[in-house]
């Protein structure tokens, strides 16, 4: 049977607790800037992963939409879904994996979601797996029918994203964007290439929300490929909280431009104006921060931990 799942209370950390959590080896793990740009990927701020990880709001999903919207305010035009299709397959070229997650909560809602509809009405889902399984790898007559459910805020597990889909308009963002960016990632994850596919990071995550603080990583110098940075646990199963990477964030939004710039998809953006591009992302970047902070943190306490190897 699927199981709904309430989110409990919250508990709040102290600062002597987050800096005792992050001293523990098994809950940090140095890597290379450089291998961001080949190897990993960028997941989401969300409290519950247990995988040491770079985390900023929305993951590389939200990323890659924060590019886009950057680029369309820049260029003075709006791209259609083909086009951010297009910018979707090169970013897997250039960066590699592509993170996105769902919760049980998404996929219960999406149960819901798929029993209103008469093309889902013979499916029988009875674990949250199966729902998740069938997401995956659905039949190919149900591909386009199911996006549309995916689509749907209620039933979009990560929290950042789900926000950005109900108030595009506070985040700077455009719901178009955000549906051309999801549908490239699962029409990749259905129909892609082998090649694409090994690149295609979809995972859900269980339990509630208990995060008990928000913790902003930062490193004590401008980050670039050689800079070794410090990958974060955000819960061990016992503490949970939401950690982000600003640098990281920025770093990467950097190496994306850069990496635009050189692809020629765009050539309204080119070496002299890169910076002026790169400030509209980071501006946006700022606006959903806020304002995910204020719906999934708020009351949460925010501390800000510089680490050293």
């Amino acid at each position: 049977m699927l199981v709904k799942v309430v989110t409990g209370p919250k508990l709040k950390y102290t600062q002597e607790e987050v800096e005792e959590y992050l001293h523990r080896s098994s809950n940090v793990k140095w890597i290379k800037a450089g291998d961001l740009l080949d190897k990993l990927n960028d997941a989401c701020v969300d409290g519950r992963e247990t995988e040491r990880i770079i985390a900023t709001p929305g993951g590389d999903t939200a990323l890659l939409a924060e590019a886009i919207i950057a680029m369309g305010k820049f260029t003075g035009k709006h791209l259609d879904p083909v086009e951010i299709n297009h910018i979707f397959q090169w970013r897997l070229k250039f960066l590699g994996s592509f993170y996105m997650h769902t919760d049980e909560h998404g996929l219960h809602n999406l149960v819901k979601s798929l029993k209103q509809d008469r093309r889902f009405k013979q499916l029988v889902f009875n674990t949250v797996a199966e729902v998740f399984n069938f997401v995956k790898a659905p039949k190919p007559a149900l591909q386009m029918s199911l996006l549309d459910h995916l689509q749907v805020p209620e039933n979009c597990g990560c929290g950042h994203l789900r926000l950005m889909l109900e108030k595009p308009e506070v985040y700077g963002m455009s719901r178009k964007v955000l549906h051309g960016v999801i549908k490239a990632f699962f029409d990749t994850l259905w129909n892609g290439l082998a090649v694409e596919k090994k690149f295609i990071n979809y995972r859900y995550l269980t339990d509630e929300h208990k995060e008990g603080a928000v913790v902003t990583i930062i490193t004590s110098a401008d980050i670039n490929k050689d800079s070794v940075i410090p990958a974060i646990r955000p819960s061990d199963g016992k503490i949970s909280m939401f950690i982000f990477h600003p640098q990281v964030s920025a770093f990467m939004h950097k190496q994306q431009a850069i990496a635009l710039v050189e692809s020629g998809l765009f050539p309204e953006i080119n070496k002299s104006n890169l910076a002026v591009y790169l400030d509209m992302a980071s501006r946006v970047l700022s606006e959903g921060l806020r304002e995910t902070i204020s719906h999934l943190a708020w009351g949460l306490p925010q501390y800000t931990f510089e680490l050293k190897r």
